[in-house]
């Protein structure tokens, strides 16, 4: 049905996955097909912060395979690998953004944040029905035919009070949000002897036999037999010294692990096979794609070329080339990229100059160069206003008694940040500061 947002209520049917929806994962591994049959979100828009959202997800149906390699496309892998960086990026800005905030007491970010932490706090979520399978024929990997699923029948969460029992809107909302979670048959199998007409890649109803499953009782290979709880989750909006922000209290009617030699086995090849599909996907674009015994020449090229890159990989960046080819990025880099934290307008070449740079360069060495950059604005003398007494007269003090400005220079403190940002040190996206630690009891 059509979204009628007007109404504060929003209905989508028959959602269907992308192919690329476990890129993230970083793992050789495609959604064959996926589906979500309905998801539903109430929201009250004049009383945002006060009425509970209500989200409901029901029926995920995912059903994935090995990826392979494939033929080598380098317009594809460089624009993943451009998303990628850019997300990073994006990541490190808000973080410094957050940061930058919090340092300058900024009301509006400190008024956004108070209305999420509102929001989150009345949030209501509801799922019921997923389930996520992965499947291997043997075709791509070699392996033996398995098939690994993971079900849950149903999740909800709701809020609380301070005495655990169901609240909402303005009854929810105080410094601490609470969720009362109810789990019930979560479970996972791993099937390493499947019959030909259990393998749904074989077949194109495989996304409605997921559904059946729900409808059937399926005995499966369980390494998780079907399990439920009840729990309590707490997040602190801010938490004090050595408090965890987020605590997490589960009780189970039982759980029960399983695990025979077969499953053992095949759990150990799968990781190999996702280790070897990674080194090979290292050199993909080198491999080639005619027969070994007809060209053994061009294959022994290939395993030579395969081998210098790992030895230039490891010697190049002690190189004087290298070393100056890095300097001379780093000066540029900073020099285009300081009238951007200005909120100056670049030219047109220098635009493309600072797009080329991010194109190239690793996603550590742009965060060290925006760190130096940032660094090297200048900073604002702090001016303080003093009154020079009569008694301070006497004893040194001013002789007048009006008040004086006195600048202090910042210039030494910046030229030793300087120092300890100019040390080529790898930098790493970071976190937001807000994660104190976690307390959980089973």
């Amino acid at each position: 049905s059509p979204p009628n947002t007007h109404a504060g209520v929003i209905e989508l049917r028959d959602l269907r996955l992308r192919d690329a929806a476990l890129q993230s994962l970083d793992l050789p591994i495609t959604i064959k097909a996926g589906m979500l049959s309905k998801l539903t979100v109430k929201v009250q828009w004049t009383a945002l912060t006060s009425k509970p959202i209500v989200a409901n997800i029901e029926g995920v149906y995912v059903l994935a395979g090995p990826a392979g390699l494939g033929p080598y496309d380098a317009d594809k892998v460089e624009k993943q690998q451009q998303q990628i960086k850019q997300q990073l990026l994006q990541q490190f800005q808000d973080s410094l953004a957050a940061a930058t905030s919090a340092k300058k007491g900024d009301e509006e970010g400190i008024f956004s944040n108070k209305m999420v932490f509102r929001i989150i706090s009345n949030m209501q979520l509801r799922i019921d029905k997923v389930h996520i399978r992965y499947e291997d024929t043997g075709e791509k990997s070699g392996l033996s035919s398995q098939s690994f699923g993971i079900v849950l029948r149903h999740l909800d969460a709701v809020s609380a009070d301070a005495k655990w029992e169901v609240a909402e809107g303005e009854a929810a909302a105080s410094m601490t949000a609470r969720k009362l979670v109810n789990m019930k048959q979560l479970s996972a199998y791993w099937d390493t002897r499947p019959k030909a007409g259990d393998l749904l890649s074989n077949s194109q109803f495989g996304l409605t036999t997921l559904q059946a499953s729900f409808d059937e009782d399926v005995q499966a290979p369980y390494i998780l037999a079907p399990v439920s709880c009840n729990g309590r989750l707490a997040l602190v909006k801010t938490p004090k010294d050595n408090e965890p922000q987020h605590q997490l209290s589960l009780s189970f009617t039982g759980l029960t692990f399983s695990l025979n030699r077969e499953q053992y086995l095949a759990a150990l090849y799968a990781a190999d096979y996702m280790a070897w599909l990674r080194l090979r996907s290292t050199f993909h674009h080198l491999r080639p794609s005619i027969p070994v015994r007809e060209h053994p020449r061009v294959w022994w090229g290939f395993a030579f070329e395969a081998l210098m890159i790992d030895f230039r990989r490891r010697t190049q960046p002690w190189s004087w080339t290298f070393l100056k080819k890095r300097r001379d990025d780093r000066k540029l880099y900073i020099s285009i990229y300081t009238p951007v934290l200005r909120g100056e307008k670049l030219s047109n070449a220098n635009d493309a100059t600072l797009k080329t740079l991010e194109k190239r360069l690793d996603v550590d060495d742009i965060i060290l160069y925006r760190r130096i950059a940032r660094a090297n604005m200048p900073v604002k003398p702090v001016t303080t206003s003093t009154t020079s007494s009569w008694l301070g007269s006497w004893f040194g003090g001013q002789k007048s008694a009006d008040a004086e400005t006195k600048e202090i220079d910042a210039e030494q403190a910046r030229k030793t940040f300087n120092e300890l940002l100019a040390s080529e040190a790898e930098f790493t996206v970071p976190q937001q500061p807000s994660y104190v630690g976690s307390l959980a009891s089973l």
